[in-house]
């Protein structure tokens, strides 16, 4: 069943006061989720922010990712082009769609702009 369909997945930490760039941004997200859709929870790891590699942080990421991947969309395929949302000079905010075997959805990841783009949030919608 797709009883977790309307699951949001949600981690976020504070936003800093300086800017990512999109394409930094894009870049580290596209690293992260293909790191995901491969299991490699450590790579995926090394493109989020400090807190988000928090030990907790990281546990319900996995259990998330893997409880969508169990029970909705199926193997994580690929991701396509990333669109800005945000870009004010405060934060960056990009959209990125995403494929599974079972259907798509979108990721919104907002970066830290003190990081060299480090992920500081990602939503699954």
């Amino acid at each position: 069943m797709r009883k977790l369909l309307g699951t949001l997945l949600f981690l976020t930490v504070g936003i800093n006061a300086a800017q990512a760039t999109p394409a930094a941004c894009a870049t580290r997200a596209g690293t992260m989720l293909d790191a995901l859709g491969r299991n490699d929870y450590a790579a995926a790891s090394r493109e989020m922010g400090a807190p988000l590699q928090a030990a907790a942080q990281q546990k319900m990421l996995i259990s998330m990712w893997e409880a969508l991947i169990r029970n909705n969309w199926g193997p994580y395929r690929s991701h396509g082009e990333a669109s800005t949302i945000v870009d004010d000079g405060t934060i960056t905010k990009i959209k990125l769609p995403l494929q599974f075997d079972h259907g798509s959805t979108t990721a919104t990841i907002t970066c830290n702009p003190k990081e060299d783009g480090a992920i500081d949030e990602l939503v699954l919608l």
